[in-house]
């Protein structure tokens, strides 16, 4: 891996990085990474963009795993992913709170999906034809409302698509266990005593799907999509600290 961070000038940074994998069992890989920010002359805005490429080889498991209702396939081929990013920084209140907007547009090919394997009729991971699009905005501030009190928001809509071939042809789906809607709002208080700190997060998902694996079509190797692929109810997940 190589690796430049630096400033052009007092406003503008870039960093770019490029690394090479040198594998026994798959193909040998160049990935890169570019990006850069600038800082508006009011000194409160900031802009920012970036570009990279990424691979990710398969799993062990995914690979040479069994289990009563799972088998390994050997011949995968690593996932490949391209994707970009451009945003901007806002700061108000004097630089106590900060908030950011982004747009991100990713797409990966060869992923690793569920499929059936042919001889068995269990559930076994293949590489998925043609490419997954992904892309999004997210939304993220927080704010430092006193010196004991700080708040966050986070905020990710995403809208995310695989190909998925059916017994009538080739079409794209939601991908499952990437939600459309992701939500988390934080809260951090230290008591007077200044060692005590009370932490409380709330998350809300929605638009999250998932495969139904106990449906005919997994068993029978001529999987219905619109059967084994379901969506889950909404839900909050509250954490105190």
């Amino acid at each position: 891996v190589l690796e430049y961070q630096g400033s052009i000038t007092d406003a503008f940074d870039v960093q770019g990085s490029v690394r090479y994998d040198d594998n026994d069992e798959f193909e040998d890989f160049f990935t890169y990474a570019l990006g850069a920010s600038y800082r508006l002359p009011n000194q409160t805005t900031r802009l920012y963009a970036s570009y990279g490429t990424g691979v990710q080889n398969p799993s062990f498991f995914e690979q040479f795993g069994f289990s009563n209702n799972f088998i390994g396939n050997p011949n995968l081929e690593p996932e490949q992913s391209e994707g970009w990013d451009v945003g901007v920084e806002q700061q108000f209140h004097g630089g106590r709170g900060i908030a950011s907007v982004t747009y991100f547009n990713q797409d990966l090919t060869d992923n690793i999906t569920t499929g059936t394997d042919p001889v068995t009729g269990l559930p076994t991971p293949v590489n998925a034809i043609g490419t997954s699009d992904r892309q999004g905005i997210e939304f993220s501030a927080f704010y430092e409302a006193t010196n004991a009190l700080s708040l966050g928001l986070n905020y990710t809509w995403l809208d995310s698509t695989e190909p998925v071939t059916l017994p009538s042809g080739t079409v794209d789906l939601i991908e499952v266990r990437r939600p459309e809607h992701e939500l988390l709002v934080t809260a951090s208080y230290l008591l007077p005593n200044q060692r005590t700190r009370l932490n409380a997060d709330v998350q809300f998902v929605s638009g999250l799907f998932d495969f139904d694996f106990t449906t005919a079509g997994f068993i029978s190797g001529n999987p219905d999509d619109n059967f084994d692929r379901v969506e889950l109810d909404d839900y909050w997940l509250v954490k105190l600290g």
